[in-house]
């Protein structure tokens, strides 16, 4: 495997810039940290600055802060979705601070939905409280948007737009810089200190209702540099997805379940009570795995969503923009049921991080979906993933606050590989559909073995091919850590929250209640466990 997609020697000829820190991505992630460090900040975006996957959150940010509620309730309910797999420490760090970021993004201007001049609450699958806040079914959005417009108000803090961050530079397992390519060519930038808050690896996957850019791009690089990456098989779907055939697939909130709404089979029958307790309302995984059977039963690709048990002054208050989305297509929710199906929504694996962000690479950190803190463990409890790109980008930024960053000195060393002039003969249209039809919400061995090969295959073809523009760029990051996805997938022979392997149908706490991770080093691949 490179170590850098782009030449060292080639390297040593580009423009420079100097930062502080350089934060890579622009969702709540990357926007909070920018916000509460109080240095100088680079934000670097792949696309437009207020373009992010947290703007289409919709749900809200969950945070115990209702009557009879409590952050250990908030820690339980975190710990059960998780199965088995999420750090504890974590999980306290995220729910004890979730006031404290709270109180801060209202400090900044944003302003959550009230009833009677209280805090308005919602509930979402698996949680035993009413403990989502919301701004409407458009929170991300409004998050996203107060916190851009605020950061654009500071000095400190520079916007980089459709700038791809291709490589993390490193000299002796430290960062000293980083290079980014944009449509004004490449550039280098001076730092010790690279937060990657890249996002997620869901639209890997099709269906998914991500934007097709969020491939992960974060993960691959700090692999190449030297990170751990954990707890890559486990790949969240969400199961209320409007079924039509539009990229990215359009969410309907898990909030509106919260509210009332059921699921039916195309007999008109409801039949989540038959699944699990709680119906609707079970974890995530549990509702998307009881989708996929109820459909092979029928033989069927979607299901119904049932909006008619909420009341229609609380659904046309609520989520409005569903509606109007849902209208749009041609169904009105507030008449008759609506067909949705599970599709790629979030990842758990990610970056490996300690509860302050930092990884095993000095001067690297991730925060966000990119990251690993093991707080989701092996399945993501609804509406904690706002929550944890607002606690842990805010630790981070404290704690790099308190120390001064390193001046480092850029050699750019070592040659670049002989490359063939050749471009890669497959696409990431093709690596998503062999992930999503191999790697899906079920998996088996059989089909697993086989895009591995395949994705074998691409690898060997795209290491030694001629890299020159950010969609080949991409297509190597994504080749990278789709093999490591299949790889974990196939190793971990049970099924575990939102890895399901109809081949080992039960949970092996025996021998699979820990982690997968890999680190690459120099010329060889290791995994730990």
């Amino acid at each position: 495997m490179r170590r850098y997609l782009i030449s060292p020697s080639l390297m040593r000829n580009f423009p420079r810039v100097k930062t502080e820190v350089l934060v890579a991505g622009t969702g709540i992630a990357g926007l909070f940290f920018a916000l509460n460090f109080p240095g100088k900040v680079l934000l670097v975006s792949k696309g437009k600055a207020f373009v992010s996957n947290s703007s289409l959150a919709q749900g809200g940010v969950a945070c115990a802060i209702g009557h009879g509620d409590s952050p250990t309730l908030h820690f339980q309910d975190t710990i059960r979705a998780g199965a088995g797999l999420s750090s504890e420490e974590a999980a306290w760090v995220l729910v004890r601070e979730a006031g404290a970021a709270i109180r801060d993004l209202i400090k900044m201007g944003v302003n959550f939905d009230r009833e009677d001049g209280h805090l308005s609450l919602n509930r979402e699958g698996s949680h035993s409280a009413r403990r989502v806040l919301h701004i409407r079914d458009k929170t991300g959005d409004e998050i996203i948007r107060t916190l851009y417009e605020r950061a654009l108000s500071l000095d400190r803090v520079q916007f980089l737009e459709n700038e791809y961050l291709v490589d993390v530079l490193t000299e002796e397992n430290a960062v000293v810089g980083a290079a980014l390519y944009g449509a004004n060519g490449p550039l280098i930038v001076e730092t010790g200190a690279v937060v990657l808050a890249t996002g997620g690896y869901a639209s890997l996957l099709t269906p998914s209702t991500n934007p097709e850019g969020t491939t992960g791009d974060g993960l691959s690089i700090a692999y190449r540099a030297g990170a751990e990456l954990c707890d890559l098989e486990f790949i969240q779907f969400h199961p209320t997805v409007l079924y039509h055939q539009e990229s990215p697939r359009f969410l309907i909130s898990e909030a509106v379940r919260g509210e009332g709404a059921i699921l039916l089979n195309h007999k008109g029958e409801r039949f989540m009570p038959s699944y699990h307790p709680l119906a609707e309302l079970a974890p995530r995984d549990i509702v998307s795995y009881s989708i996929y059977q109820e459909m092979q039963k029928e033989g069927v690709d979607h299901v119904f969503l049932d909006m008619r048990p909420i009341e229609k002054e609380t659904i046309s208050r609520r989520f409005p923009a569903i509606i109007e989305k849902c209208r749009s297509l041609g169904w009105d929710p507030v008449s008759e049921p609506v067909p949705v199906s599970p599709a790629a929504h979030y990842t758990m694996g990610g970056i490996k991080a300690d509860t302050w962000g930092f990884t095993s690479v000095k001067g690297l950190y991730a925060v966000g979906e990119a990251s690993c803190t093991g707080v989701h463990g092996a399945n993501r409890l609804a509406s904690n993933s706002l929550l944890e790109g607002l606690v842990f980008s805010r630790r981070l930024a404290q704690k790099l606050g308190e120390t001064k960053a390193d001046s480092p000195t850029l050699s750019l060393k070592g040659e670049g590989l002989k490359l063939v002039e050749r471009r890669p003969s497959f696409t990431l249209h093709e690596l998503r559909s062999l992930l999503g039809t191999r790697a899906g919400i079920v998996r088996d061995r059989t089909g697993l073995e086989m895009a591995l090969k395949q994705v074998s295959q691409w690898q060997e073809e795209i290491q030694l091919a001629s890299l020159n523009n950010v969609e080949e760029f991409q297509l190597y990051n994504s080749c990278t850590l789709a093999y490591l996805i299949l790889e974990a997938a196939m190793m971990r022979d049970e099924s575990r929250g939102a890895h399901q392997r109809s081949d080992f149908r039960t949970r092996d706490d025996v021998r699979w209640q820990k982690h997968i991770c890999f680190k690459w080093e120099g010329e060889e691949r290791t995994m730990v466990r």
